[in-house]
């Protein structure tokens, strides 16, 4: 259950009370916890890589690859 205090903000990245985190928190909360991980150093935009790597891999079309990664054209 979602706490009282939250409301739909459209963000995916919130503190508790809805309010949206930076981008450079996000960014060097992600990176303290990939450091932490013991993984290899990976950016946040490197995941956009990774899901893209994931559905191909998956055999989703690339059409449908282009649509996920908001990219124009394929």
């Amino acid at each position: 259950m979602i706490g009282q205090g939250w409301s739909e903000s459209g963000h995916v990245f919130t503190f508790p009370s809805s309010r949206p985190l930076s981008p450079d928190r996000l960014t060097r909360t992600f990176a303290a916890l990939v450091r932490v991980s013991g993984l290899p150093p990976v950016a946040v935009h490197g995941l956009r890589h990774g899901a893209d790597t994931m559905a191909l891999a998956a055999d989703a079309g690339l059409k449908t690859v282009q649509a996920m990664l908001g990219h124009s054209s394929i």
